[in-house]
């Protein structure tokens, strides 16, 4: 039986999101952890949803992080 894989998942929030919850995403992260997920989570503080302000920190901080994970063989279709 194939086991199914645990992507890696980086998750960056701004403390002043005005369109996406704290709390919820704080939520998702700690289910994602129980889950078995490897997670590198972010809050960018005085940070709101505008990703293109941030993009060059959280595009280099992304592939920091990933880069340290290699997946053990090609997906499968089921």
């Amino acid at each position: 039986m194939l086991r199914p894989r645990k992507i890696p998942i980086a998750i960056y929030i701004g403390t002043n999101d005005q369109l996406v919850s704290l709390g919820q995403v704080r939520k998702t992260e700690t289910l994602l952890r129980k889950s078995g997920f490897p997670v590198h989570y972010q809050e960018m503080p005085d940070h709101d949803h505008n990703y293109y302000d941030a993009a060059d920190k959280i595009n280099a901080d992304a592939w920091e992080f990933m880069k340290e994970y290699e997946l053990p063989e090609p997906p499968r279709a089921k």
